[in-house]
């Protein structure tokens, strides 16, 4: 008898669950499972009743909620602001002619000319560089004051010459003098004391030939430091004069 050979049992529909817990397969043959995936969505769809979770007595009721309609209470109603009355300027009738000439001119330039905001940060730079070239000056010199006075040393006049210098070099924007102190003393006084002494750097800076309309002063006291008051050397510091350039 020639050599008998072992033949692979037929696969056969499997039933229950699977190891891991979850519905058999109908079929572990590759072949029948392929065959299963292409008739997926073929067939009428059925309808399943889902068990009920556990410790559950009864299936939820049907959703018969009826959304109300509107609202409850009042309105919050804001009263709407009134528009205001545009306000028209005379023009005088022989002036009528170089205004509408103005304005076609300024109608022609539309979208080719600069616009504000170019001419605006244009300024802002211009304005920036003045104050970055004061600022260097005031630092690389010395602006001192008699103790407890708003009276300045002839040692400051080289610094505040070279200010005044470069503030008429400026042509855009005010300078604004800005005193500072330390926190010895009572704050008000500080404040004055500080807005004196800011006063006299501006009154020299216009005798120096800078226009009295470019510049104002202002007193800060204590208020805004750039190092502690609880050493001799971040008192000094505190102790300064500043400039801003506004526009």
């Amino acid at each position: 008898a020639g050599a008998a050979t072992a033949a692979a049992p037929a696969s056969a529909p499997s039933s229950g669950a699977s190891a891991s817990g979850y519905p058999a397969l109908p079929t572990s043959n590759v072949a029948d499972l392929f065959k299963a995936r292409e008739a997926w969505g073929s067939k009428t769809a059925t309808t399943v009743t889902a068990p009920l979770a556990l410790g559950a007595v009864s299936p939820l009721p049907s959703d018969n909620i009826k959304p109300r309609k509107g609202f409850e209470g009042q309105p919050t109603v804001h009263p709407l602001e009134a528009t205001p009355v545009a306000q028209l300027t005379a023009v005088p009738l022989d002036k009528i002619a170089d205004a509408m000439k103005k304005l076609l001119a300024e109608r022609e330039g539309w979208g080719t000319s600069p616009s504000k905001a170019a001419k605006a940060a244009s300024r802002s730079a211009e304005a920036a560089d003045c104050e970055a070239k004061l600022r260097d000056a005031a630092s690389k010199g010395v602006i001192l004051f008699a103790s407890d006075s708003d009276n300045l040393s002839s040692k400051s006049n080289a610094t505040l010459d070279a200010l005044a210098k470069i503030a008429k070099g400026c042509s855009k924007g005010r300078i604004r003098v800005e005193g500072h102190t330390d926190s010895t003393g009572r704050a008000s006084y500080n404040k004055s004391l500080s807005d004196r002494r800011a006063k006299a750097v501006a009154a020299y800076l216009a005798n120096a030939g800078v226009a009295n309309d470019r510049l104002e002063a202002v007193g800060y006291g204590q208020e805004k430091p750039v190092a502690s008051n609880n050493t001799r050397e971040g008192r000094a510091q505190n102790r300064r004069i500043e400039f801003t350039v506004v526009e």
